[in-house]
């Protein structure tokens, strides 16, 4: 192997950590998004599908709003940014 290949393989085993530590992270942050009784991190069209699911019937409007303004509070647009760059669409997370 090359030197610029034994380069790579040290740089993708970084790169492979860093992500490990991010699916960590993301893992953590869904846990704890269950806890606190949230359907996921985001709101998208499936939510109250997800809602009526857990919930066994119908949500209520105002169960379904409830939902959307607490979902509203977590911020992932730094985590939608960074997956953007490095190649994923996550704009499909809304449809």
């Amino acid at each position: 192997m090359s030197d610029l290949d034994n380069d790579f393989e040290e740089t993708a085993k970084k790169i492979n950590a860093k992500l490990k530590e991010a699916a960590e992270a993301l893992r953590e942050a869904n846990r704890l998004s269950t806890e606190a009784g949230l359907v996921g991190l985001i709101y998208t069209q499936f939510t109250s599908d997800d809602l009526e699911y857990n919930l066994g019937r119908k949500p209520t409007v105002e169960q379904k709003v409830g939902l959307q303004k607490k979902l509203e509070k977590i911020d992932v647009s730094e985590l939608e940014s960074e997956l953007c760059d490095a190649g994923w669409s996550p704009s499909s997370s809304y449809c």
